[in-house]
């Protein structure tokens, strides 16, 4: 199955850069993306002490991981290498805009086609046989890989998790079809059911609510790092979320999206935004740092956690905001960060 899943994976590197068609993108006034949402069960073979909040240890050691699985010329840096725009480490986990591209070129980097969502329950120690498990939120023509991604997370806990690289075993792989879990894989098996995966596709226009006066309530559940004005925010202002949102989605749907042009206003949901008022909040910074292989150096990734209340008419913001629920929101949403979740105080 490991011969089969990386012949995929060439099937799927014909088209990655060539962009999805004109005639097959749907006109529309709104963003839209394809998505599908995987559990990720790993089992521990040793005692082991990880750290409280889980992102970055497995983004790191899924990064080595997935580059060993897929890059075939790993004596070269993504950017001098001929093959980077055909080549599935490069486009899932660098993903460097096309040449052709007409957004971000200035900016060395797309928005990665997928996310990496931790466990919260804050459990450090795990004894053998004791089950570690996350979320993997695949993206447009991302969730075509998942073989892939299913052969990585293999190599990832055989290589060791945590600081004393520590093995683990994949156990299991579920699909997420709302409440219900789909086994997909398991290690007994070695079988990957891709008939099962369940894709759906998710934009402004599925999340509707009746404009007026209400409340709603944002609790900010990882280390949220909202960037305005060339600083990172401490405080959830309204206008600062939807700001980032807009810049989140835009970037998104343009190079994993399946709407064309999306017509927004974007000045007038912003002056909007800024008419709703923080009414109430509870927030604290979470603060904690990660060591980046590729700038040698280690990086402050700290964030607001808690929760926010707002007043106002929320009625042209829901969308947006039921989309950052499942794409999250700001620096570092890739593994984990920036996770919120919604609920309308009137009930709704």
């Amino acid at each position: 199955w490991r011969v089969v899943a990386l012949v995929e994976q060439l099937k799927v590197l014909k088209e990655s850069w060539e962009g999805i068609p004109v005639d097959n993108k749907l006109k529309g006034k709104f963003f839209a993306l394809s998505c599908s949402n995987f559990k990720i069960q790993l089992y521990a073979c040793e005692s082991v002490h990880l750290p409280a909040y889980k992102g970055s240890m497995l983004r790191g050691a899924f990064g080595h991981a997935f580059r060993e699985v897929a890059c075939s010329n790993r004596s070269k840096a993504c950017k001098e290498c001929s093959q980077r725009f055909e080549c599935a480490y490069s486009y899932v986990f660098e993903t460097p805009p096309p040449p052709t591209a007409e957004v971000l070129r200035k900016y060395p980097h797309a928005p990665h086609p997928f996310i990496i969502e931790p466990p919260l329950d804050g459990k450090n120690d795990f004894s053998p046989g004791d089950i570690l498990f996350y979320n993997l939120v695949l993206i447009g023509r991302a969730i075509k890989y998942l073989p892939v991604f299913i052969l990585t997370f293999e190599r990832m806990a055989e290589k060791g998790l945590g600081v004393e690289r520590v093995k683990f075993r994949l156990r299991e792989v579920f699909c997420e079809d709302g409440p219900v879990s789909i086994p997909i894989y398991s290690s007994e098996g070695k079988i990957i059911h891709q008939e099962l995966i369940r894709e759906k596709t998710i934009g402004l226009s599925d999340f509707q609510k009746q404009e007026g006066e209400s409340q709603l309530e944002l609790s900010f559940l990882t280390p949220t790092r909202l960037k305005y004005e060339e600083r990172i925010h401490h405080r959830p202002e309204f206008h600062i979320i939807i700001r980032n949102l807009l810049r989140r989605l835009s970037l998104m749907n343009y190079y994993h999206g399946n709407v064309e042009n999306p017509e927004l206003d974007y000045a007038g949901l912003i002056k909007k935004a800024e008419e709703i008022k923080l009414i109430d909040s509870e927030i604290s910074w979470y603060d904690w740092e990660r060591y980046s292989s590729r700038q040698k150096r280690k990086i402050n990734m700290g964030g607001f956690v808690g929760r926010a209340r707002y007043q106002g008419d929320f009625g042209p913001f829901y969308g947006l905001l039921k989309m950052g629920e499942i794409l999250h929101i700001g620096k570092g949403a890739v593994f984990g960060l920036g996770k919120y979740e919604i609920q309308m105080r009137d009930g709704k």
